[in-house]
């Protein structure tokens, strides 16, 4: 098949030469671009051709996108913000996880204090600089 695409741009590249003040006697006989492979998808599919079978060069027209090519940038921007919520996830846990230990170190601290309160008969501690606390 001659593509009118190939012959509208050489015709295009005759008009400027002669616009350019080249005399059209000069330029003389052009050959005519080579014949083009084109195929429709749709006969190709329709017939069970592959597109791999076809000769080089060849075009390929109405060929349908996929939904990986219609979708794309939304896949990505799915699989992204699944990563994002699953990176937040695992940090609320460690937090969790951090917060119950200290948490129980912290109920530990305040029970050995309570044995060693309970084990004085007389107690004096200081709370920061202003406080001081007597217990009998």
């Amino acid at each position: 098949m001659v593509s009118l695409k190939a012959a509208g741009e050489n015709a295009a590249r005759l008009g400027l030469r002669i616009l350019a003040g080249e005399k059209a006697e000069q330029i003389g006989v052009q050959q005519i671009s080579e014949n083009m492979a084109l195929f429709d998808w749709r006969q190709l599919r329709r017939w069970g051709i592959s597109e791999a079978s076809l000769p080089p060069g060849s075009v390929v027209r109405f060929k349908e996108p996929t939904f990986l090519d219609l979708y794309r940038w939304h896949i990505a921007g799915i699989i992204s913000l699944c990563i994002i919520e699953t990176l937040l996830l695992v940090r609320l846990f460690l937090q969790m996880f951090k917060r119950r230990r200290a948490e129980a170190e912290l109920r530990e601290s305040e029970a050995r204090f309570r044995l060693m309160a309970d084990a004085a008969p007389v107690l004096i501690w200081a709370s920061g600089q202003t406080r001081v606390y007597i217990l009998q």
